[in-house]
C-alpha cells in the first residue's frame, strides 16, 4: 500500500540526511516530526506508510536509532524520524539532541508543522492519561513551541473490542483538539486516513480534529 493525494505521493519519499548532531540538522524544508518510546513502532510506521520497508532502519533493540533521520516528500516537506525515549543509557544524548532540534528547527526557522506521537497501545492504556513519561516531555515541547500534536496508538490488534474503545475514551477525554489514530495491520482505512493527514499538514494544509470527522480527499493506492 502506497498513499496518494494529488500531486504528493509517499512513495516518492526519499532518504535525506541523518543528523547525529544539531549542526547536521537541514533546515532546507519543512517538516513532520515522529517521536515515540523505544519499540513504539516509529520506523516501522513511517516505512508502512510510504510502502518502503527499508527507507527506516528498524530494530528489536532498545535505543537502536541514535540520530534524527530525515526524509524528504517529493522535495515539498520531510518526514523526520527521532530517536526513541525511554531508554535510560542514552537519556542524555537524547535529550540534548531534541533541545538543540527545538531550539534551531522550530524555535528560530519555525519549519517543524505537526509531531506524529506514536505509541504502543498495550503501554498506553497502562497510563491515566493513556501517555507515558517520555510522551509527556514531547506534549511539553508541543505546547511551548505551539505545535499540533497527531496521536499514532500502535499494534492495537493486541487489544479485544473493549480495550480499545476504553483508549479511545480515555485519550479523547484528556486530549480533547488533539487527532487520534489507532492502527493495525488489518485496518487498512486508518492507515489511508494518517497518510492523508500527514500529506495535508506536511503542505500546510488544514486538519481537523476529530478521526470521525476527518474528511479526506480520495486517494488511490500505488503499488
Amino acid at each position: 500500500m502506497v498513499l496518494i493525494t494529488g500531486e504528493m505521493r509517499l512513495k516518492d519519499t526519499a532518504f535525506y540526511r541523518s543528523a547525529p548532531n544539531v549542526e547536521a540538522i537541514p533546515c532546507s524544508l519543512y517538516g513532520v516530526l515522529f517521536v515515540g518510546r523505544s519499540n513504539a513502532g516509529k520506523s516501522t510506521l513511517i516505512n508502512a506508510l510510504t510502502g518502503q520497508k527499508q527507507l527506516m532502519k528498524t530494530s528489536q533493540t532498545p535505543g537502536k536509532t541514535r540520530m534524527l533521520n530525515f526524509s524528504s516528500v517529493g522535495e515539498k516537506f520531510f518526514l523526520i524520524d527521532s530517536p526513541g525515549y525511554g531508554f535510560e543509557k542514552s537519556r542524555d544524548y537524547f535529550e540534548g539532541l531534541m533541545d538543540g532540534f527545538f531550539q534551531k528547527y522550530v524555535g528560530e526557522k519555525g519549519l517543524l508543522r505537526a509531531i506524529v506521537m506514536v505509541m504502543d497501545s498495550r503501554r498506553a492504556l497502562e497510563n491515566p492519561r493513556a501517555i507515558g513519561q517520555g510522551d509527556g516531555m514531547m506534549e511539553e515541547y508541543a505546547n511551548n513551541y505551539g505545535i499540533p500534536v497527531i496521536a499514532v496508538f500502535t499494534k492495537v490488534d493486541k487489544l479485544s473490542s473493549s480495550e480499545k474503545l476504553r483508549l479511545k475514551q480515555k485519550y479523547a477525554d484528556s486530549h480533547p483538539d488533539c487527532l487520534y489514530f489507532l492502527c493495525s495491520p488489518k485496518d487498512q482505512d486508518t492507515y489511508k486516513k494518517l497518510g492523508m493527514t500527514i500529506v495535508d499538514v506536511g503542505c500546510g494544509r488544514k486538519i481537523e480534529h476529530s478521526e470521525e470527522n476527518y474528511e479526506y480527499l480520495e486517494m488511490e493506492e500505488m503499488m
